[in-house]
C-alpha cells in the first residue's frame, strides 16, 4: 500500500520551500513568480497530491471567460477533434531555448551553474468535453509543463 502524498511530500519535492507557500500556490491564493507557480503544481501533479476542492479558489464551479488566467482563452470546439469535443482549451508556455554557463579554469562549462538566458513562447491547444474549472484549467497546464524537458 503506497503512503499518502502530503503537502510536505510535496514541499520536500520542490527543493525543501516551506510547506505554507506551497498550500498557497496549490489553492491559488499566491500572486509571485509563474515559474515558481508552475513548478510547484506540476511536481504536485507529478507526486499525485491532491489539494481538497473546498480550499480551491473558484475551483467547484466551471470558469466565466473573465474568470481565465492571463494568456488562457477557452472557445467552444469548432471542429470536433472527437465526439466529445465541445471546448478547446487555448494558452502558452513560456519555455527556457538558451543557456549560459560559468567556466571553469580549462574554459569547460559549470552545469550546476545553468542559467536560462531567452526563452520562448510554446502555444498548446486542449480538447475538453466540459467547461473546465479554474483547478482544472491550473493542472491541464502544470501537468504539460511538466512534460516539457530543458531545452539545451
Amino acid at each position: 500500500m503506497s503512503e499518502k502524498v502530503t503537502l510536505q511530500c510535496v514541499a520536500d519535492a520542490c527543493g525543501g520551500m516551506h510547506r505554507n507557500t506551497v498550500s498557497k500556490i496549490l489553492r491559488g491564493k499566491y500572486d509571485g513568480d509563474p515559474e515558481t507557480i508552475a513548478k510547484v503544481k506540476g511536481i504536485a501533479a507529478e507526486l499525485g497530491y491532491e489539494v481538497p476542492v473546498d480550499t480551491v479558489k473558484s475551483g467547484k464551479a466551471p470558469v466565466a471567460n473573465n474568470e481565465l488566467p492571463d494568456g488562457v482563452r477557452l472557445v467552444p470546439a469548432d471542429v470536433k477533434m472527437t465526439r466529445d469535443h465541445n471546448w478547446t482549451l487555448h494558452y502558452t508556455i513560456k519555455v527556457a531555448c538558451e543557456w549560459e554557463y560559468e567556466k571553469d579554469d580549462k574554459g569547460n562549462p559549470i552545469l550546476e551553474t545553468r542559467e536560462a538566458v531567452d526563452w520562448e513562447d510554446r502555444h498548446f491547444q486542449q480538447c475538453l468535453k466540459d467547461r473546465p474549472t479554474l483547478r482544472q484549467i491550473d493542472l491541464y497546464i502544470a501537468q504539460q509543463r511538466a512534460a516539457i524537458p530543458d531545452i539545451d
